[in-house]
C-alpha cells in the first residue's frame, strides 16, 4: 500500500503476479549442513493431459532427488500460469554434478521455519 505502487499502477496498469503453488518440500540427508548451490528445473505439463498424472510422477522424482547424497532439501511446485512443474533442489556441495536445470550459487539461506516446513 502507498503512493509508490499506486503510481506504478496508474502509469503502467496493475502488473500480473506470477506465483507457484507448492506441492511438497522434503529434507535431504544434508539438511543440517549449509546449502551451497541450488538448481531449478522446469518441465511443461502437456495441455491435453490431466495434470494429476504428471504431478504424481514429479512427486516420485522429488522423493528420489531428496534421498540423493549432497541434497540439503528439495521442493516441487506448479506454475498455474504456464502449467509447468518446477523442481527446486538445494545442495550442500558447490557443484551438484550432472542434474538438469539452471544452477545457482547460494550465498545466503534464511532458515527460520525451515525445520517445520521440512517436517523435522
Amino acid at each position: 500500500g502507498g503512493g509508490f505502487f499506486t503510481a506504478i499502477c496508474d502509469s503502467f496498469g496493475r502488473p500480473p503476479v506470477r506465483h507457484w503453488t507448492g506441492v511438497e518440500a522434503l529434507a535431504g540427508p544434508d539438511a543440517d549442513l549449509p546449502a551451497m548451490s541450488a538448481t531449478k528445473h522446469t518441465e511443461a505439463i502437456a495441455r491435453d493431459v490431466d495434470p494429476s498424472g504428471p504431478v504424481a510422477e514429479a512427486f516420485e522424482t522429488l522423493r528420489t532427488t531428496a534421498a540423493r547424497d549432497d541434497v540439503h532439501s528439495a521442493a516441487l511446485a506448479v506454475d498455474p500460469m504456464r502449467w509447468d512443474l518446477v523442481h527446486f533442489t538445494l545442495w550442500s556441495s558447490p557443484e551438484p554434478g550432472a542434474v538438469p536445470g539452471t544452477r545457482y550459487q547460494v550465498l545466503h539461506l534464511s532458515t527460520p521455519g525451515t525445520k517445520h516446513l521440512l517436517g523435522r
